[in-house]
């Protein structure tokens, strides 16, 4: 399945480059969790999300046409998948990893302080002034390359809510240096920009990262009140065929910028049934970018549209 097959994201009504926006944030698309289950809800006192921190994945082509094939056999499995039609999976143009969500005003909006605490209100301008303030550090680590080896799930008794890809959080025995240095360069980074725009104020959720690239995601579904609360069934997609396509002990082809795993021994992660989590092989792909992203936006081809971001390179 192609990019241009696939439902540009449903349930993301927000399609503009940030014009129109209320003040304060409160337009924008849904609230966080439509970034993979982590973002921060709204509420009363807390403004809806209306930008994210990306690292983009979906500009390369051999990710696109292997997460759209994975995608396609599960919508296609002979044993269907309960839960599971296409509004609910993602563009794969659209895939990234989230390193927060924030609820900024635009940059037209006067900065003034906030009544409640006397705060600065956070604009567009300032967060990407942030973010480019930690370009030396960024540069001096230079491109990150993005391993896509487990394949898990947020969970519910119910069912599942959200599809994800991630790194390995612990290495694999006889995994090179480089492969592991990789990893552990991916997550100091971007655990470093993280705390950063938590630290001054930008990221309100208290909970630590999770590295994760959403596939599918329930809170898209489109339909009544009642199917729309419906989730999927991770079990079912454990037992398909498609699954068994992208495990890791499966030989895959190399394409353009990914970086295919060659140990064939499973992590204790992997093998881990507290979080259900299996081992695939979908290769590395490099980022260039730290992106600021509109929550909910829908470029050209279907992929979110960046304010601004600052290079790796």
């Amino acid at each position: 399945m192609s990019s241009e097959q696939l439902p540009a994201s449903a349930g993301n009504d927000f399609r503009g480059r940030g014009r129109g926006m209320r003040r304060g944030g409160h337009r924008g698309g849904r609230s966080g969790r439509g970034r993979g289950g982590r973002g921060a809800h709204a509420t009363n006192d807390q403004p809806r999300p209306t930008h994210f921190l990306a690292l983009p994945l979906g500009q390369h082509s051999t990710l696109r046409n292997r997460i759209g094939r994975f995608q396609s056999s599960l919508l296609s499995a002979t044993n269907a998948i309960r839960g599971l039609d296409p509004t609910i999976v993602i563009n794969p143009r659209r895939l990234h990893f989230t390193l927060g969500v924030m609820a900024l005003q635009l940059d037209e909006e006067t900065a003034e302080p906030s009544p409640d605490n006397g705060q600065s209100r956070k604009t567009v301008q300032s967060a990407l002034a942030l973010l480019q303030s930690l370009r030396p550090q960024l540069l001096s680590e230079g491109a990150l390359d993005a391993p896509l080896e487990l394949l898990g799930a947020f969970e519910a008794k119910e069912g599942a809510r959200v599809l994800w890809l991630s790194p390995l959080q612990s290495d694999r025995e006889g995994d090179s240096d480089e492969v592991k240095e990789r990893r552990k360069k991916l997550a100091r980074l971007s655990n470093m920009v993280h705390e950063r725009f938590k630290e001054a104020g930008y990221i309100t959720d208290t909970r630590p990262l999770k590295m994760h690239c959403t596939v599918i995601n329930t809170s898209h579904r489109k339909g009544p009140p009642a199917k729309r609360r419906e989730l999927f069934s991770y079990d079912d997609i454990l037992a398909s065929d498609a699954l068994r396509d992208i495990q890791f002990s499966k030989p895959t082809e190399p394409g353009d910028g990914a970086i295919l795993p060659t140990s064939e021994s499973l992590s204790p992660e992997a093998r881990s049934r507290a979080d259900r989590a299996v081992e695939v092989s979908l290769g590395t792909y490099t980022v260039r970018e730290i992106q600021l992203c509109i929550m909910g936006s829908h470029g050209p081809e279907g992929e979110y549209i960046s304010v601004g971001g600052v290079s790796l390179v």
